[in-house]
């Protein structure tokens, strides 16, 4: 995981991404996610949530905060692939063995497991 600490308070913030606008979007203290300048912050670095949590550097909402970001996060990702199925399902994906509706491409797996 990455981090960084800002210039001018000291604080310690986990990074998620960069946004397109020189920001970064980060994890606050109070457990947060916020896009805020780069130009606010140290260089980025990899840190040990244990570590920073023992000696008071981070709090245990930047931790809630950035579990929280990550699953909402694999949620949107599953969504947007589920859509992105259903929406194919028009598409006719035909096994080039046996001619069979594989729904998702390539070989069915009844002829896969017959190769084996």
């Amino acid at each position: 995981m990455e981090g960084c600490k800002n210039i001018h308070s000291g604080k310690h913030f986990l990074f998620i991404e960069e946004t397109n606008d020189e920001k970064l979007l980060l994890v606050i203290p109070t457990g947060e996610v916020k896009p805020l300048n780069a130009s606010l912050f140290e260089d980025l670095e990899e840190v040990n949530i244990t570590d920073l949590l023992n000696n008071g550097l981070i709090t245990q909402q930047q931790i809630d905060g950035y579990k929280k970001f990550v699953e909402e996060d694999s949620i949107r990702l599953f969504k947007e692939i589920v859509r992105s199925v259903e929406d194919a399902e028009d598409v006719d994906f035909i096994c080039p063995a046996c001619g069979k509706d594989t729904r998702l491409g390539g070989q069915c797996s009844w002829c896969l497991m017959r190769e084996e």
